[in-house]
């Protein structure tokens, strides 16, 4: 497993179409880019996960959050980004049918961890994200236990830090209102 330093060596390992472990602002994530049907493939794999499960859409800024959804108001967005918020939004027609859920949502956010926004920014597009464990186990911020268990070729260790937060984002239906994870 490579460790990649600088955020333009983890832009560039995303670019290749591979997989990345990466911080947030409270859990380790696995992403790769948004609309890499390869890498959304290799993910599921590597987590041994549905692909009908749905994954979090990390963007680079809100510019990036109206190309991919709809209905929305600059001014309610502000209250919630960025920040550890993650929101199920109505998607525009844009955004890659892979990542709308089942209810019509896809979920968004604009991260204000330091390491990812700099990732993104060189990036200038959005991954997806998920939690770094196999689907259905326990999660661990143990970065020794996620390369072991994720120790394959296609796939790089960010090497920056882990933000503050004790868990992984809230989660808000923006469309009803309701609270998915608190």
């Amino acid at each position: 497993m490579q460790h990649l330093a600088d955020p333009n060596e983890a832009a560039d390992w995303l670019s290749s179409e591979k997989i990345l472990i990466h911080p947030t602002e409270g859990v380790w994530g696995l992403g790769c880019l948004y609309n890499s049907k390869k890498a959304m493939q290799r993910l599921s794999k590597l987590k041994s996960r549905s692909s009908s499960k749905n994954y979090i859409i990390l963007c680079p800024n809100i510019d990036w959050v109206f190309k991919l959804s709809a209905d929305l108001n600059k001014d309610d967005l502000d209250q919630y980004w960025p920040g550890h918020t993650t929101l199920l939004l109505r998607p525009s027609k844009l955004c890659p049918s892979e990542l709308i859920s089942d209810i019509d949502r896809v979920a968004i956010r604009v991260s204000a961890h330091n390491p990812i926004k700099k990732l993104l920014n060189i990036l200038q597009k959005p991954i997806l994200s998920t939690s770094a464990n196999i689907s259905g186990k326990e999660q661990t911020n143990n970065i020794e236990s996620i390369q072991e268990i994720f120790d394959f070729d296609d796939v790089a260790l960010y090497k920056e830090r882990l933000g503050n937060e004790k868990k992984p984002s809230k989660i808000i239906d923006y469309v009803t209102g309701k609270v998915i994870r608190a």
